[in-house]
Parts: C-alpha cells; sequence; structure tokens
C-alpha cells in the first residue's frame, strides 16, 4: 500500500475542525530537525501564509552530544532556506546523570513557554504522531498507570495561558516523513532514538516487531480508553466542583464522607489531580501509593501521610492537602526586576508593576526573627502553609503573601496560586 504525503487541504481541514485560533494568528513550533516537526513546521507555512499569520520556530539545543551544536547549525540554514523566523534556546546546564529524558524535557518545555510568553505566542504545536501516542500508551501500561493516564498524549493542553497543541497525533509516522520527501525537505535523524537505555526506545523496538493487526488493535484499545476516561473525568470535575475547597494560599480540603462514597477508580484519580496539582509536578504519583494513602482514610483514622511532596492531613470528617516542607529544601533566592514575573516553587505566581522584588526562602531559622513582625495567632494561616510562602522584601520593607493582609495590593504585586498542572483554571483566585 502506497504512503501518502499529508496534502494542505487535509491539514488545513483538520485545523479548521479541531482548533481555534485569533485573527491573523503567531504561532510557535517546536523543532527539533526531525522527520516529524519539518513535516509540521512546512505543513503549518502553508496553511499561515493563507491566514496571513506569523510563525515562530524553537529549537532547545540540549547540548548532550557532541554533534548537538552541528544539528543546530544544519537546521539554521534549513529554516533560512524556508524563510522562517527561529529562534535556537541552548541549554547552559550540565548533563543529569539520571531520569536524562525527562529532565531534558521539562527544561525545554520551561525555556520554550518562558521564550512564548516574551512574544506573546498564545499557541505552541508540537509534532506528536500516532506511534508517540501508541508507545506512550504501551509505556504506562506497564507502569500500570491510573486509568485517566493511559489516555497517552493529549490533543491540547493548556499551560498557564500557553495553549499547547498536537495537530498530527493520529497521523502515522510514515506519513510524516512522506510529507518531508514529498516537499524535498532535509531531516536528521537523532541518534538517541537508537539507544536502547531509554524506555521509549526500547518500546518502539517492540513495536516493530509485532504484526501490524496488532498494532491496530493497540490503537482501538487506546481510542477506547479515550472514550471511558471522558465520563470519568466529567465525574471528577463534577466532583471538584461541588465538594472541593480550595483555599488561595495554595490548601486544599475534601470531606471525607465524599470522597469515600465514590468508585475506587474515581478515588484514585480524584487524589492523583489534587496531589499533581499540589506539587508544584507536572506528573502525578504512582497509582499504588494512591493505594496506601486511601487505605488509611477508608480505616477513618486521624493521621498523617506525606506523599508526591505533599503533606496530607486525614481527619474523621476532612482530609487537607498542604505542600510538604522538607528538611533539605534549598530554594534559591530570586531577584525581579519592574515588570518580571517568576513561579515560585512551580506554585505561585509573581509579578510586580511598580517595584523590583525579592523573593526567598521562608524557614524554621529565619522564622524566629520574621514571627515577631508576622504574627499567626488570628490568622487560619499556620507555618506549614508559611513555608510555601516566600518572603517578600521591595525596599527594605517585608511581607509574606497573605499574612500582610492588603499591602500587597496597595503595592500593586500579582501574586496567586498558578501551579504547573492545575485542576481548572476557574478555582484559583488572584491575590
Amino acid at each position: 500500500m502506497t504512503v501518502k504525503a499529508i496534502s494542505e487541504s487535509e491539514f488545513s481541514s483538520l485545523l479548521q475542525n479541531n482548533f481555534v485560533f485569533e485573527s491573523k494568528p503567531h504561532l510557535g513550533i517546536c523543532v527539533s530537525g526531525g522527520a516529524d516537526s519539518m513535516a509540521l513546521m512546512i505543513l503549518m507555512k502553508e496553511w499561515i501564509k493563507r491566514k496571513e499569520g506569523k510563525l515562530t520556530i524553537f529549537h532547545f539545543n540540549h547540548n548532550l552530544r557532541k554533534n548537538s551544536n552541528e544539528e543546530s547549525v544544519l537546521l539554521s540554514n534549513e529554516l533560512k532556506k524556508q524563510g522562517l523566523e527561529f529562534k535556537i534556546l541552548i541549554n547552559k546546564r550540565k548533563k543529569p546523570k539520571t531520569k536524562i529524558m525527562e529532565i531534558s524535557r521539562n527544561l525545554r518545555y520551561s525555556e520554550i513557554t518562558k521564550a512564548c510568553k516574551d512574544l506573546n505566542i498564545l499557541h505552541l504545536m508540537t509534532a506528536h504522531h500516532l506511534d508517540d501516542n501508541i508507545e506512550t500508551f504501551i509505556m504506562r501500561q506497564k507502569r500500570k498507570s491510573s486509568s485517566t493516564g493511559l489516555s497517552s498524549i493529549p490533543y491540547k493542553r493548556v499551560v498557564t495561558s500557553l495553549q499547547i497543541l498536537r495537530p498530527l497525533l493520529n497521523f502515522k509516522k510514515e506519513r510524516l516523513v512522506q510529507t518531508c520527501i514529498s516537499r524535498n525537505l532535509n531531516w536528521f535523524e537523532d541518534p538517541s532514538n537508537k539507544n536502547k537505555s531509554f524506555e521509549r526506545v526500547r518500546i518502539r523496538n517492540e513495536l516493530n516487531s509485532i504484526g501490524n493487526s496488532e498494532k491496530t488493535n493497540i490503537v482501538k484499545q487506546l481510542r477506547l480508553k479515550k472514550q471511558i476516561n471522558k465520563k470519568l473525568e466529567k465525574k471528577i470535575y463534577n466532583f471538584f466542583s461541588n465538594e472541593l475547597t480550595f483555599f488561595s494560599y495554595g490548601v486544599f480540603e475534601i470531606r471525607t464522607k465524599s470522597l469515600v462514597k465514590q468508585k475506587i477508580e474515581v478515588q484514585i484519580e480524584i487524589l492523583k489531580n489534587l496531589l499533581t496539582t499540589n506539587s508544584g509536578k507536572f506528573y502525578p504519583p504512582r497509582r499504588t501509593s494512591i493505594q496506601v494513602l486511601l487505605k488509611k482514610i477508608h480505616k477513618k483514622i486521624e493521621t498523617n501521610h506525606t506523599l508526591h511532596s505533599s503533606f496530607i492531613s486525614i481527619g474523621e470528617d476532612k482530609i487537607k492537602i498542604y505542600r510538604e516542607i522538607k528538611k533539605n529544601r534549598n530554594l534559591s533566592k530570586v531577584y525581579l526586576r519592574k515588570g518580571d514575573e517568576y513561579l515560585w516553587d512551580n506554585r505561585f505566581y509573581v509579578k510586580s508593576k511598580k517595584f523590583n522584588i525579592t523573593c526567598s526562602q521562608i524557614n524554621k531559622k529565619n522564622w524566629i526573627d520574621l514571627c515577631k513582625e508576622f504574627p499567626l495567632k488570628k490568622s487560619e494561616i499556620n507555618f506549614l502553609v508559611v513555608q510555601s510562602l516566600p518572603l517578600l522584601e521591595i525596599n527594605g520593607e517585608r511581607f509574606i503573601p497573605f499574612v500582610s493582609e492588603n499591602k500587597l495590593k496597595k503595592k500593586n504585586i500579582e501574586f496567586f496560586f498558578n501551579p504547573t498542572e492545575p485542576l481548572s483554571k476557574k478555582i484559583f483566585f488572584r491575590y
């Protein structure tokens, strides 16, 4: 069977039916230089021209291999030929010793997201395709991920004010390669794609060894799981809408009875989502860890539990979730110039419109001095909460968000809970 390239009309129809863009949009694209991202780049170039919009290409040089810089130069030359605006972002950090792919991916998204904000780009596209989705599905199956995790890669994802879109998610890799060939596009292969020390590469090799009928069956499983999860996600959303109390200083509270009367799968997903949001992490805790937590909750014994950088206070009637503050916690002091913005501890958005700000960590040592200035006796905020907040200094004057009452508002400081993975944008409020 002949593999067809993706046509302009096919791609245009896909965008029209699945996404909404502003008039004359300015869109960003993550381009590694491989066939997948180069195919997306050329398809978007054809589409954006008709919409009188603008494209900015982002390439992140991880600096992990000897030929990384050479590949960046090759890609730059190809993008210049295409007449496209591009930005090469270079990693200046040391190579991590463990979790190389995970840490590198998080860093790449973080840096490109910042660049999109600077350019007022609202939509960032990535070239994830059907083969990627199947690999992720298999990987999560092997890890025994919770139900919603098995939906694999989402078509759309919102990170703060940026929409990450994956328009190629239903296309096979071979069609993307053919799209590059049909447009005479050059691309290069990442050697890490053959490194068997990476889980994804091992899964890819496994999939290459099975027949088409087995692959088709996996795709059916994936699509069925997505349908099932839509119903599950609706139940979770309804629970959060009706049963969750959120405190603006970053604490969650749910009624124990309301949680345990849900089906066990729903209970697991509720806690998974709460702990992911509370921790400021991208990824949820393991299913087995949540099951251990649920056993304690079902025993109706008042106790405390720590999981996924969260402190969980389990009461007979209520469960409260705080940010866990570890003894070796060491957040760097951050200096923000007027107009700068920052995400403190991956949880709180900070911005000053009029003043320069210094953000520093609150701990047991400096609290001995601070508590005289910021008494908590009449406040519902306890020391667990205070340690999760930054000490803000403006021209020698010190503030603690939510403790300093309305002083920060008078200084025109924006400060609000804005975690890496929000439950819902609607439940978080500005300070």
